[in-house]
């Protein structure tokens, strides 16, 4: 695939100008030379991670509309698929003939103060807060996005002169987080949006370019958005929705300012006080509907009479000790307090708590997690209770079992620990076990201690577990196949995780999705 890119240029003392292409590798393993003409496709991308985006847009898919008073104001998380194409028409529509060449020099400031607001862009919050940097010379910002969509111009060279890797940029606060909405605006095809959340979610998924760390902004970019483009091929979507997924997945993202179940009005930027209808904030907050997290969270709808429950299992007889258990749960998510329940056996605790908090994560957005007292309840919830309830709840959802590092194996260790054993002289039932654990490592679901057909001896455990003082992380030549990295990642997207206090430490996969970039 050719495309005309931006070479960077280096004075080379005794020659003259010179210029280099840099090659670039993509943790998915494809290459791309950077602002060079050759972009190497032919290599797969990362295939969990294109199995949890693939995953993602089917929920999207069969997920029920949010309510048609309310969607407007209401955070993206609560859109399906229909919904998010809905507002990308809708924002094209309105803004991509204002940032069009043609008629830049009648932009006025309500209309980059509206297209910042989330009530109005449908996709990007916390724009607003930029709102009087990026306006405050409004004859700068109309030559700056001039430039910005001048296709006859390559995109790193436009991004490079708007926002040079030293001095100073053409627009105080213009930066990524606006400048790539609004080509993604003007030209929904072409370019992808590249912001805190995008990179987030990209270094989380083993999906960030490698080794571009030293690279200036509009570099980065437009490797970046090369790979976006080849994103949202392989998975048949648009870059609006791709961008919606990012959104989605990262963490750390605070709800929306518009998210309509925060109880709190924020403040008003003064910069919107002054705004039209079109380009402020169309309707007060105070006014909109306020729906009820607690309807959303009703477990009735799945465990009472008529329920999905009862349409599933013929002759399935409500309990009301269950019911009872299962509204309290759902009115302490709502209420956001602590809940004792004391009940007896054949009560049907299991489920009087998994369908509120499943309800939680798939309707509010929650990450729940089950804290388990024994193990033989962890195994009940994971190999039975949860797999029946992904047939009856309303919407899909992914639970994961989460145990603590040191129950998996080291796959950098378990080949060292091989290696030494046969160039020395070791018993041979320790020879013998970690040949069987090298045998193991290709037919174990997660290669974990308790996945395997054998019970290794605890020298030889110690020998080949994953241990966080001997882990190389990225650096590991076994790192994209490495077990531990691979739960986690699936930890990190799942809506329940299962634990067991004395199998996993939480904090071990918090830091490996904050820190690491897996």
């Amino acid at each position: 695939m050719e495309r005309q890119g931006y070479l960077r240029r280096y004075e080379n003392a005794g020659v003259g100008p010179c210029f280099f292409a840099q090659r670039m590798r993509f943790s998915g393993s494809e290459d791309l030379t950077m602002f060079g003409k050759d972009f190497d496709a032919s290599n797969s991308l990362n295939a969990e991670a294109m199995e949890i985006l693939r995953g993602l847009l089917q929920q999207l898919r069969t997920k029920p509309a949010s309510p048609e008073d309310w969607t407007k104001a209401a955070s993206p998380r609560h859109w399906n698929l229909q919904q998010i194409a809905q507002a990308k028409r809708d924002v094209v529509a309105q803004y991509g003939g204002e940032f069009s060449a043609a008629n830049l020099e009648q932009l006025d400031r309500d209309t980059i103060l509206g297209f910042l607001k989330f009530q109005n862009n449908h996709h990007w919050d916390g724009l607003e807060q930029l709102g009087d940097d990026v306006t405050k010379d409004m004859s700068t910002l109309r030559q700056t996005l001039t430039l910005l969509v001048d296709e006859t111009v390559p995109i790193g060279t436009r991004l490079a002169r708007i926002r040079p890797q030293t001095g100073q940029s053409m627009v105080k606060r213009l930066g990524r987080a606006v400048l790539t909405p609004i080509l993604q605006v003007e030209y929904p095809e072409r370019y992808g949006v590249l912001n805190s959340v995008t990179e987030k979610a990209l270094k989380h998924l083993g999906l960030w370019p490698q080794d571009i760390e030293n690279a200036s902004e509009a570099e980065v970019y437009e490797v970046v958005n090369q790979l976006l483009l080849r994103l949202a091929s392989e998975l048949g979507t648009d870059l609006w929705t791709l961008d919606y997924l990012w959104w989605y997945l990262a963490p750390n993202v605070p709800p929306a300012k518009d998210d309509p179940f925060k109880k709190v009005t924020p403040a008003v930027d003064s910069s919107f006080k002054s705004a039209n209808q079109r380009g402020g904030i169309s309707t007060p907050r105070s006014s909109l509907p306020q729906p009820s997290r607690l309807a959303l969270l009703d477990p009735l709808s799945v465990l009472g009479r008529g329920g999905r429950i009862s349409a599933l299992l013929t002759g399935y007889e409500t309990r009301d000790e269950q019911l009872r258990m299962a509204k309290a749960v759902a009115g302490a998510i709502e209420s956001r307090t602590h809940l004792m329940v004391e009940a007896g056996t054949g009560v049907g605790k299991s489920f009087a708590y998994l369908v509120p908090a499943i309800l939680a994560a798939t309707e509010l957005g929650k990450r729940v997690v089950v804290s388990t007292r024994t193990i033989n309840l962890q195994n009940q919830l994971i190999d039975k209770d949860i797999p029946f309830l992904r047939t009856a709840m309303p919407q899909e959802f992914q639970a994961v079992l989460v145990k603590g590092r040191t129950n998996f194996i080291s796959l950098r260790r378990l080949d060292s620990a091989l290696a030494r054993a046969k160039s020395s002289s070791p018993g041979a039932t320790e020879l013998q076990q970690l040949s069987a654990l090298a045998h193991c490592v290709g037919t174990t679901k997660d290669g974990s201690r308790a996945d395997l057909n054998f019970q290794p001896l605890e020298s030889v455990w110690e020998a080949v577990q994953s241990d966080s003082g001997n882990c190389l992380k990225q650096s590991c030549p076994r790192h994209r196949e490495c077990f531990f990295f691979k739960t986690a990642r699936r930890t990190w997207s799942a809506s329940l995780l299962i634990v067991n206090p004395q199998r996993a430490n939480l904090s071990e996969f918090k830091n490996v999705t904050l820190s690491e970039h897996i």
